[in-house]
């Protein structure tokens, strides 16, 4: 069994934390009702004795410290913040794993357990992970956003306080589900038609990168039917739906939506493949609901500009841009994109502007001849208007 449980343990990770697919935002779900593997043998019980809550200050310190390892690469140090042994009680309660598989499942996690670090960071070059906010209760939540070009989604670290520390005990993946119900639909469901259905979904996952999506999709009908109802595997269902055509994938989106209409992976997916399909009104109401859930994400503002401009409607763009830089004043690029911004609507009034907050907030040195400077191709007609002039003339440092 140890063999088996590593193998499916592993397999059933990478399935989970593989790289959000760029242009894609994804995310979890509450917890679909898993069928126990062995409906007569009680859940186990271990839960630690009651503590102090945790303070938004405390969390907010402990994703500190989990930032700092992250930042140095000591991933040592990062690891031992995961507790795999709550962590294995929590996806037994989740799966109604029976007590033998229980113990197996925590001795095959504390042998080689899992790289957190592999678990947030893994996104594609250039992703980035910030925080967003602490979320006191039982057990707490760290709430942090990762964002790569083009995409984005959310992760919650689940923390409970282990003496003087604190540790992590699941994490709630917003493109999928908490990894401990993840975890545990693996190891409880068992076998679908004679063959392991960590084999059915890696099976699927390769015919759909081969194209054959269809096959994909009757290999994914396989599965049973409570890890079937997944959002992470809603999610692979609809990304073959979306390539054989849309009636396939309008079909497959409206039982998506019946099936787990709480789910935020619905959301995040229905964000990108609206705007894909530049449909920006029903990717506005989906950022919207997303933003409610997730307490808010002055980012999303940047989102909706994106809608709006796509739209048509560049003064409602540079409405939320403007919001955007007045919520996230230290991050640069929601300056520039609202430079991009002003150099389509050729307002060149709002070009100048934030040109100059970008020079006096971040130190930004602009070419001095914007007309001729390689890479600014974009600035060519602004530099021909009076704000250029002015802009010019001002003391202000340039790139000579």
């Amino acid at each position: 069994m140890r063999l088996l449980l590593r193998a499916a343990l592993v397999g059933s990770l990478a399935c989970l934390a593989g790289c959000p697919q760029p242009k894609t935002p994804s995310a979890p779900s509450p917890a679909a009702a898993t069928p126990a593997a062995s409906p007569a043998a009680p859940a186990p019980s271990s839960v630690p004795p009651a503590s102090t809550p945790l303070t938004e200050a405390e969390l907010a310190s402990f994703w500190e410290q989990t930032e700092a390892a992250l930042q140095s690469g000591q991933a040592d140090a990062l690891n031992s913040k995961l507790d795999v042994k709550r962590f294995a009680t929590r996806a037994a309660r989740s799966g109604a794993l029976d007590p033998q598989l229980h113990q197996a499942l925590q001795a095959a996690l504390s042998d080689d357990p899992p790289s957190l670090e592999a678990l947030i960071k893994n996104l594609p070059e250039g992703g980035q992970v910030s925080f967003l906010r602490a979320i006191p209760g039982d057990p707490a939540r760290i709430r942090l956003r990762r964002s790569w070009e083009g995409g984005f989604d959310y992760v919650d670290l689940l923390v409970e306080r282990a003496g003087t520390d604190f540790r992590v005990v699941d994490l709630d993946q917003w493109h999928a589900e908490a990894l401990s119900l993840h975890v545990s639909s693996t190891l409880a469901r068992g076998a679908a038609r004679g063959r392991e259905q960590l084999v059915l979904l890696q099976e699927a996952r390769f015919q759909a990168s081969a194209g054959k999506h269809a096959l994909a999709l009757e290999t994914l009908d396989g599965l049973p039917e409570a890890t079937a109802a997944l959002p992470s595997v809603w999610i692979q269902r609809l990304a073959s739906c979306a390539a054989l055509g849309s009636e396939s994938l309008s079909k497959a989106r409206a039982e998506f939506e019946r099936a787990c209409p709480e789910a935020p992976a619905r959301l995040l997916w229905a964000i990108a493949q609206d705007m894909s399909q530049r449909d920006f009104h029903a990717a506005l109401k989906s950022i919207e609901e997303l933003d409610e859930r997730v307490g808010g994400d002055p980012h999303l503002w940047v989102w909706r500009a994106t809608c709006h401009q796509g739209a048509g409607d560049p003064a409602s763009a540079k409405r939320s841009l403007e919001r955007a830089i007045q919520l996230l004043p230290e991050d640069v690029d929601v300056h520039f994109e609202l430079i991009d911004l002003a150099l389509a609507a050729r307002d060149w009034a709002l070009v100048a502007k934030t040109m100059i907050l970008c020079e006096e907030r971040f130190g930004m040195e602009w070419p001095h001849d914007l007309a001729t400077a390689p890479d600014y191709e974009s600035f060519r007609d602004f530099a021909k208007s009076p704000e250029h002039a002015a802009w010019r003339k001002r003391p202000h440092s340039h790139k000579e």
